[in-house]
């Protein structure tokens, strides 16, 4: 095959175990990439080449499009490996990882300058944390809550994969982060007595400190249980469930947006409301000592939250007026008095995760849906190989990560935390051990 690189990754020159995880904190990994050249277009042009006569290949239609028109003049190099591995993302480092100990010859290719951070919060089943800590988990229920999720369009051996070899790639991963960054791996024990989503504790984390390079705190305000209104003023749904729940609901409302609504009692709501996944970053910010100003300053001064000393005064900031401004102040009072009774009577939302509205400052900003990451792709077996629409295996090509299809299905199974990055790692290094025991 032909690409254009001037450096790579490969098995003899792999920067050991510790890649894997030290490019979430070391900046000097540009030159373990490839790198554009003039153009820069080659190398892309190639790949893409590739791809497309590999599913041309298993009887599909060319769905990248036409190949491109490459002279061999535009070939600035021609290498051959056994295995060429694209994008160097959390799978893909993973795969060269396992790899390098397996002693088989490949080559990583990724598009940016320099490979991206790791992602600390991976779910696992089964593993020695889990074991130590005294959490089980049942396997049966564990796939049949994320079969049902998926509304069964998913494939359940699949996903049995993850479930299965999680805690082998831990013990793998291990080793690695602690050489390297000095960091183990905890498992996310929170038990909530009323919680209405099945909510198994298979989150593992890499706890880092704030000083570290790559460490990323994540605000996600609008995906914390606060009281939540359309443009009409009024709630119209369950705040503490799902977030793309939550979008979708809001689809159905005027605008798609939501209007989200906190007072000065933030820092103890948050606490008390014990959300997972990524909701908790504004947690951990709070728990750092940032202050509710300090955290919103930017939104504050750039008009996208807002700050008032009453909440008549923050429903003219968030542009409510005539009845719908009636509407909000009235479903103020509801809400203050659903707190007060401890009983969400409207929409059934745990009692601990309902909070007042009446303690200045207030606050209050618009929110609405965006993408964050494609919850379906290719679709792939149980050892990761790529299926053509006849679901036949199209020879040598594997897929793992979030561009892979066969488990979710247009949602994401937010309360099993840390499933995706979890699988993501499982699946890579199931690939490549499968390629070089057949």
């Amino acid at each position: 095959m032909g690409i254009e690189t001037k450096s790579g990754i490969s098995r003899r020159s792999f920067l050991g175990l510790a890649g894997i995880a030290g490019v979430g904190a070391v900046a000097g990994l540009a030159g373990c990439s490839p790198q554009q050249n003039g153009s820069g277009s080659n190398g892309s042009a190639q790949a893409a080449e590739g791809a497309s006569g590999a599913a041309a290949a298993g009887g599909q239609a060319d769905w990248l499009g036409s190949a491109p028109d490459v002279s061999e003049g535009d070939i600035v190099e021609t290498k051959t490996t056994d295995v060429l591995i694209v994008g160097a993302g959390n799978g893909g480092m993973m795969a060269a990882a396992t790899a390098t100990d397996e002693g088989v010859d490949f080559i990583i290719c990724e598009k940016n300058d320099k490979p991206q951070s790791t992602r600390h919060w991976i779910g696992a089943v089964d593993t020695a944390q889990q074991k130590a800590a005294g959490v089980e988990i049942d396997h049966g229920e564990l796939i049949n809550e994320l079969a049902r999720y998926a509304s069964y369009k998913c494939d359940m051996d699949v996903w049995k994969v993850w479930i299965n070899e999680s805690a082998e790639m831990l013990s793998y991963l291990d080793p690695i982060m602690e050489a390297s960054l000095g960091l183990t791996a905890t498992v996310d024990t929170e038990k909530f007595d009323k919680q209405l989503h099945y909510t198994p504790m298979v989150q593992h984390m890499y706890l880092e400190d704030a000083a570290l390079p790559g460490n990323v705190f994540q605000s996600n305000v609008g995906t914390q249980p606060f009281m939540k209104v359309d443009r009409t003023g009024k709630r119209f749904v369950n705040e503490a469930s799902p977030y793309e729940a939550v979008c979708f609901a809001s689809s159905n409302r005027p605008g798609g947006v939501w209007c989200e609504v906190w007072d000065g009692n933030i820092v103890e709501d948050v606490e008390r409301f014990s959300t997972v996944g990524c909701s908790k970053g504004i947690a951990q910010q709070f728990a750092a000592g940032v202050t509710p100003d300090e955290m919103f300053a930017k939104q504050i001064e750039g008009g996208t939250v807002f700050k008032a000393d009453t909440i008549e005064e923050l429903a003219d900031m968030l542009g409510f007026a005539g009845e719908a401004k009636e509407n909000f102040l009235a479903q103020v009072d509801r809400y203050n008095e659903l707190y007060d009774q401890q009983s969400d009577d409207d929409y059934g939302k745990e009692a601990f995760r309902l909070s007042a509205l009446r303690t200045a400052p207030f606050y209050g900003g618009w929110f609405g849906a965006c993408y964050l990451t494609t919850v379906d792709g290719i679709k792939i077996n149980a050892n990761m190989q790529a299926l053509d629409e006849n679901e036949e295996v199209i020879e040598g090509l594997y897929c793992a990560g979030d561009c892979s299809g066969s488990l979710f299905a247009d949602n994401y199974p937010e309360y099993i935390i840390g499933c995706a990055c979890g699988r993501t790692l499982t699946f890579s290094r199931h690939a490549v051990k499968y390629m070089k025991e057949n």
